[in-house]
């Protein structure tokens, strides 16, 4: 989702710039899970809504170190 998101960025990003969003998607990755699986548990019906809103905060995660939001 991230490369989808931002292939500039991505292009022209160093290796440095790269691992630190990567970095930012993984310092979140923890609680993300967490709430992609209470969510699941609590509404199994919403399990494929909930992995993509999951999958999608992990990446704004990325795009903001990218972005240098």
């Amino acid at each position: 989702m991230l490369v989808h998101t931002c292939r500039k960025e991505v292009a022209a990003a160093s290796r440095d710039e790269l691992e630190a969003a990567c970095a930012a998607m993984r310092a979140k990755a923890r609680p993300v899970i967490d709430r992609l699986f209470d969510d699941a548990r609590a509404a199994p019906w919403v399990g494929e809504m909930a992995f993509h809103a999951a999958a999608l905060e992990l990446a704004q995660a990325g795009i903001a170190v990218l972005r240098k939001v």
